[in-house]
């Protein structure tokens, strides 16, 4: 405990100045604030400066991207493609044993009442639908490969869109009845749902 004179300002131990020579009736000065105090309130001013540093300057959380789910009409376009695969096996069959000798070609019903009554023209005409198999059973392997990739890859990817319109159309034929089914299919497929599933813009 310290005591200060008030007429030359010292401190001394005792309440006597003897530079003045006179008793120091004022109160002991207040000690000095520990040194320990002022530390720990610093350390705690820095703490909570960095921490709104890092409220204010640090950069927003990245989200991950939002999937969309996938729509009703790839559903159904993989069945399509599906069912349309199974006739087009079917008539790539049908045109590998008409090539080989193993069935008799078909002729189409007009050509079939023309060549009726002569064994001549009827018999050209079943050599050339045979020869034609040829082209059948290349439709019906490229009709086959295109469905198939309809029906079992399909993956979220742009081609995969045109890929699905290409096989949507090519669907009618050469069933013409499929069109029944092919156009609502169409109509959805283009839907901005869909485009963006498979990543059109």
């Amino acid at each position: 405990m310290a005591f200060t004179c008030s007429t030359c300002g010292k401190e001394w131990p005792e309440n006597y100045c003897p530079e003045c020579f006179h008793t120091i009736e004022r109160a002991p000065a207040p000690p000095a604030p520990p040194v320990v105090a002022s530390t720990v309130e610093a350390a705690e001013t820095v703490r909570a400066l960095d921490y709104l540093s890092r409220q204010v300057f640090s950069p927003p959380p990245i989200l991950p991207p939002i999937v969309p789910a996938r729509p009703t009409v790839v559903v159904l376009y993989r069945v399509w493609c599906g069912l349309i695969l199974i006739v087009y096996m079917a008539f790539a069959i049908q045109e590998g044993l008409t090539l080989a000798g193993k069935e008799p070609p078909r002729l189409g019903p007009i050509a079939d009442f023309i060549s009726r009554d002569n064994p001549t023209l009827h018999g050209q005409m079943m050599a050339e639908e045979r020869e034609n198999s040829i082209i059948g059973l290349a439709l019906a392997v490229m009709g086959s490969i295109l469905f198939g990739t309809g029906a079992f890859v399909c993956p979220r990817s742009p081609w995969a869109w045109v890929w699905g319109i290409v096989a949507i159309v090519v669907s009618v034929f050469p069933l013409c009845v499929s069109i029944a089914g092919a156009i609502p299919l169409f109509i959805f497929w283009l839907k901005p749902a869909t485009k963006q599933y498979f990543g059109r813009t």
